[in-house]
């Protein structure tokens, strides 16, 4: 996460009311990438900002589109 951290440093921490657990969002990053977001889904379902370089993630999104939406599942990108 450390290095994801020093290159996106944008990021949203939501918890997943829908399933439980919690999401980490990066958006937005650089042009210079394909994509438009991360997205990283792990078991916590609490989060604090200085826990976030510790976190160990079950699994990585990466999302297109120019419209951020917030849903009870979490961050998602829309054309």
């Amino acid at each position: 996460m450390i290095d994801i951290i020093e290159r996106f440093s944008d990021f949203r921490i939501q918890t997943n009311i829908y399933d439980g657990g919690s999401q980490i969002f990066f958006y937005p990053v650089p042009v210079d990438f394909e994509f438009s977001a991360l997205s990283f889904r792990i078991e916590k379902e609490t989060i604090e900002n200085k826990d976030i370089e510790s976190i160990i993630f079950q699994h990585v999104a990466f999302k297109f589109g120019n419209e951020l939406v917030l849903g009870r599942d979490g961050y998602h990108m829309k054309r």
